[in-house]
């Protein structure tokens, strides 16, 4: 497989796991407002297959991702501070998905969870994440 291609499937891979953790909190959200019904253990359902799927779409996004920079060299040099910026908030998107694990925990049965509120401050998070990423790995600042 050539680079292109690679670099082609890293980047879908990554919109597809900022995607799933863009969705994430809202579904929190519908389950803090949500009281324990058959309703809300749908929705508990929803987050749990939401999160095993973006889960795996990260593992391989983050792989291809070290592959590029370690065996292609991508931002390797003295024009490559950009790729320790992007890593680090690639490091703060790791950091958000397994805060999702803790939430998702914190509604298993019939727990009262987070509060609505707080679930969906979180939805913007992985949108300014994945903004500042993207105009790392696009303009390459430094």
């Amino acid at each position: 497989m050539s680079y292109p291609w690679i670099k082609t499937l890293h980047i879908v891979l990554v919109i597809a796991w900022f995607a799933g953790l863009s969705c994430l909190p809202r579904i929190f959200a519908t389950m803090a407002q949500t009281p324990a019904s058959d309703a809300r253990q749908v929705l508990y359902g929803m987050a749990k297959r939401l999160l095993r799927v973006t889960t795996i779409v990260a593992v391989p996004a983050v792989l291809l991702g070290l592959w590029l920079f370690g065996v292609i060299g991508i931002g390797k040099g003295p024009n490559g501070g950009w790729v320790h910026a992007k890593v680090f908030f690639m490091l703060l998107a790791i950091a958000f998905h397994f805060t999702c694990f803790i939430l998702l925990v914190s509604f298993e049965g019939d727990k009262k969870g987070a509060s609505a509120t707080f679930c969906r401050r979180l939805v913007y998070i992985p949108i300014v994440l994945l903004t500042i990423i993207v105009t790392f790995a696009v303009l390459k600042p430094f």
